[in-house]
């Protein structure tokens, strides 16, 4: 069995505020216009023990989505400073921690940067290289170490997360139905962890998956934020020790809202007090303590053996994938189509962040409904 070398860094985001829009929310009107918590990028490095072995990075940064560009010149600077033929691109995993109040204008893609507006290089350049230099140090404070891994569901009585979503939820054949006091119970509970401790049992750090949308600040507030799992984060490193790193990854996010939804809590607005930054901090926390909690049970039987340290990448064309019939109403040979927004993206959350306003949504829904009908005259088979 191969022993491992872990390392852990993280970063600072150096972002500046001003009258640029923040990406998450879309609003045009939500800008970077002051701080309220720091942002980072948060790197480890897992290496086998022969110099030679090709490491894997898992890195994440606070900002809300990761774009292709981005990734590339990460992996691009690395292999200047390593060597081409130490990093390789399948084994350099970046993920975005999702906070609605991180900097846009980095992205490539045009849609991305309407409410912006426009590409921000010295955005773009401050992400990456804050990855760079966090994924440099984790390379370079590698040491001799062990991993851990192990699961936990939040108790019930935890408001850590609700479905936003709880008739879409229901539809599925296979859960049980809960009602609108209940949507709460409508999601993933479970927090996975992967802990990594030095050979005299000093914790290097964390990462953790538990899904749940970083929208505790909404787009009324304009500053820059971590959201709730920035907190998460800041809190658990300081329980853990100086030098120590904790991620907190997204998991199943997708209709998972930190904002009580339905009947759970109806005199909930957003938490469980009227100040949004502090509403951040409190869900935070819950995460933290959750993350604590697992670390502080876990044992021997948790350790992973490591015989070999391995990674894929691979692209798929989504727009061509086969669809069960179980899914297309009964009809096989069905396939997706180009990608696209439904309005049910245009028109955001009531809850968590409301989008383009109604008149704005059913002229849309006018437009599409006319260019469907011509597509079924001119071009049926598109359909």
């Amino acid at each position: 069995m191969q022993a491992l070398r872990i390392g852990a860094a993280k970063q600072e985001i150096h972002v500046p505020t001003g009258d640029y829009g923040l990406l998450g929310y879309g609003q045009p009107n939500h800008k970077a216009l002051a701080r309220s918590t720091p942002l980072y990028s948060r790197v480890f490095c897992f290496a086998g023990d022969d110099d030679e072995a090709k490491p894997l990075f898992f890195a994440q940064s606070e900002i809300c989505m990761v774009f292709p560009e981005l990734r590339r010149a990460v992996v691009e600077r690395l292999q200047a400073r390593l060597g081409r033929e130490s990093i390789e691109s399948e084994r350099y995993l970046l993920c975005s921690q999702h906070t609605h109040c991180g900097p846009g204008g980095y992205s490539h893609y045009p849609f991305y940067n309407f409410a912006v507006p426009g590409f921000r290089p010295q955005i773009f350049d401050a992400i990456v290289d804050s990855l760079v230099t966090a994924s440099l140090q984790a390379w370079s404070q590698r040491e001799a170490a062990q991993l851990r891994f192990a699961c936990q569901a939040f108790a019930d009585d935890i408001d850590v997360a609700f479905n936003r979503s709880l008739s879409a939820y229901n539809r599925n054949p296979q859960v049980a139905k809960f009602g609108d006091h209940e949507t709460h119970k409508a999601i993933d509970r479970r927090m996975w962890l992967l802990e990594a401790s030095s050979e005299d049992g000093r914790c290097i750090g964390q990462i953790n998956w538990f899904g749940v949308h970083p929208t505790s600040i909404s787009s009324r507030l304009s500053v820059l934020s971590s959201d709730n799992k920035g907190y998460a984060a800041v809190s658990l490193e300081a329980r853990l020790g100086a030098g120590s790193v904790a991620i907190f990854a997204q998991h199943f996010a997708g209709d998972v809202s930190p904002n009580a939804q339905g009947d759970t809590k109806p005199d909930w607005l957003r938490g469980p007090t009227r100040d949004e930054i502090d509403n951040a901090r409190y869900n935070g926390e819950l995460q933290s303590e959750q993350a604590w909690k697992i670390i502080q049970e876990l044992d021997a039987t948790h350790a992973l053996g490591v015989d070999t340290l391995d990674a894929a990448l691979v692209n798929r064309d989504l727009s061509k994938v086969e669809i069960d019939a179980d899914f297309a109403d009964g009809k096989s040979g069905e396939r997706t189509s180009a990608p696209c927004h439904g309005l049910a993206f245009y028109r955001g959350s009531p809850v968590d962040g409301p989008g383009i306003r109604e008149p704005v949504v059913s002229l849309v829904r006018l437009l599409a409904s006319r260019a469907n009908k011509r597509l079924q005259r001119e071009r049926p088979e598109l359909l």
